[in-house]
């Protein structure tokens, strides 16, 4: 391979494998060390790295070894160039933006950014193994991961390291796919998911909300306190009528609402979920008092405009921070924390929606529940498991008849006939 010793970038080159490895050091570089460029076989072009030594005995050892280090990976079908991983993370985002809703892609972004970025961009993206996805999670739950974040837990719960696993496995699913890796590393996370169930209003509790909700509005005189306390009203009813997730009835406008008759002839709400929420644009049908509740605040409203937000704070604005009078809703009437001395928030109106219509819902279909709350049956199941028993009390409780003679009757109340459940004593 001929070489122009005059070049400047080229300086005191020298050749090595008949010139498919080339030293060299660099004009504008005072430390001395020598680079190597590596000719990829196969029309693969150049890969250039620093030997990071100042002898050039010491810089054709380490040239020689990287060059065999490619014949290597060649050989085997392993990507040669090395990869930087917050360069491929951010084009599997771009890549897989259009399948993802805005808000879950700027998750991935801002997760990237404060955690993953800080551990993973330290490896080359094809040398990230088992090993190095355990010093992660080591990372991860040690309080140094946080403390660049002063509103961040010290410690991350269990729930967030399994949204970061899932990340990790979708990039690497990537990765793997496009050939940039040969084969994605299996995740195993050191900690158990737990699971909270989530926080929502008994029946009596929901009473006692109303009651509360009326005379928290009335006891302010000054009208923007009042407005604001209406709207917050009628949020919350309005939440627990849809089971819309919270940034979902914020994000509302009024040209999302219509209405249409169902088959038996009920006027009912229809709601079109913006599709940059959390699972993207979907339809949902609110109980039939949500009509009612609209209405009502629609006649209270200031803004009533197609662009404008149902929700909106005193000025017409989106209202970013509408959980904060809500919890204080909550702490007025009594309600912010539940019998397990969880705290509620503005989630647990979604999370009411769910338990009400799986108890007192006539032939609730759990996939056709999922589909109208933007989730899964899995996580229908995961979330509001516990309501089963109570929504099958008549099947669990049932006692089939049976005509045998007393003595031959279990004394246990798990069968009964013409004896009583649970025979006195």
């Amino acid at each position: 391979m001929a070489i122009n010793l005059n070049e400047n970038w080229y300086q005191n080159a020298v050749e090595l494998e008949g010139g498919s490895v080339l030293l060299y050091q660099r004009a504008d570089s005072p430390s001395g060390r020598w680079q190597c460029r590596l000719l990829v076989p196969n029309n693969g072009g150049y890969v250039t790295k620093s030997t990071k030594k100042t002898d050039i005995d010491e810089a054709k050892k380490v040239a020689l070894d990287l060059f065999n280090e490619i014949r290597f990976k060649i050989q085997h079908d392993m990507p040669v160039r090395e990869r930087n991983f917050e360069r491929t993370f951010g084009e599997w985002i771009e890549a897989r933006s259009a399948f993802m809703s805005a808000e879950r892609v700027q998750w991935h972004k801002d997760t990237g950014r404060r955690y993953l970025f800080r551990h993973f961009n330290q490896h080359d993206l094809t040398q990230i193994n088992e090993t190095v996805l355990a010093q992660y999670w080591e990372w991860r739950q040690s309080p140094a991961s946080t403390l660049d974040h002063p509103n961040a837990r010290e410690k991350a719960s269990s729930s967030t390291l399994y949204m970061e696993r899932d990340t990790l496995n979708q990039f690497f699913k990537w990765c793997e796919r496009e050939s940039l890796i040969r084969r994605r590393p299996q995740i195993e996370m050191p900690v158990k998911l737990v699971r909270n169930r989530r926080p929502a209003f008994a029946v009596e509790e929901y009473r006692r909300l109303c009651r509360k909700m009326r005379s928290w509005c009335r006891e302010h005189e000054k009208p923007d306190l009042v407005y604001q306390r209406e709207m917050v009203r009628h949020f919350v009813l309005f939440s627990i009528q849809s089971g819309l997730r919270p940034k979902e009835t914020k994000s509302l406008k009024w040209k999302h609402l219509s209405t249409f008759t169902s088959n038996d002839g009920m006027e009912l709400l229809l709601v079109h979920v913006h599709p940059l929420t959390k699972t993207g644009e979907r339809q949902c049908v609110p109980m039939p008092g949500a009509l009612r509740t609209i209405e009502r605040w629609r006649e209270m409203s200031k803004y009533v405009g197609d662009d404008d937000y149902v929700f909106a704070n005193y000025w017409g604005e989106f209202y970013r921070a509408l959980e904060r009078p809500v919890n204080k809703l909550l702490e007025y009437a009594g309600l912010r924390k539940d019998n397990f001395d969880r705290n509620r928030t503005a989630y647990s109106f979604r999370h009411t929606y769910a338990t009400f219509r799986l108890l007192y819902g006539v032939n609730v279909d759990v996939y056709v529940l999922a589909r109208n709350m933007g989730t899964s049956v899995e996580m229908i199941e995961k979330h509001y498991g516990h309501v089963v028993p109570q929504q099958q009390a008549d099947m669990l409780t049932s006692m089939r008849v049976v005509n045998r003679p007393r003595k031959e009757i279990f004394n246990d109340g798990i069968l009964a006939g013409n004896v009583v459940p649970f025979p006195q004593r």
